[in-house]
């Protein structure tokens, strides 16, 4: 996994995370956030398709 020592937009993750929350299925990270979004991303997506 590639590290760089960019740094994390809290509003950001906090806006995906409440916008998930309430159902947004749309919302998404940055994909340069590595890791986190990969894997945030990736989850949003699957509920996506449950609803």
């Amino acid at each position: 996994m590639a590290t760089e020592n960019k740094s994390l937009d809290t509003r950001l993750l906090l806006g995906a995370l409440v916008g998930l929350k309430n159902g947004d299925f749309s919302v998404r990270l940055p994909v340069d956030w590595t890791g986190i979004a990969d894997t945030f991303n990736k989850e949003v997506k699957k509920n996506e398709g449950n609803n």
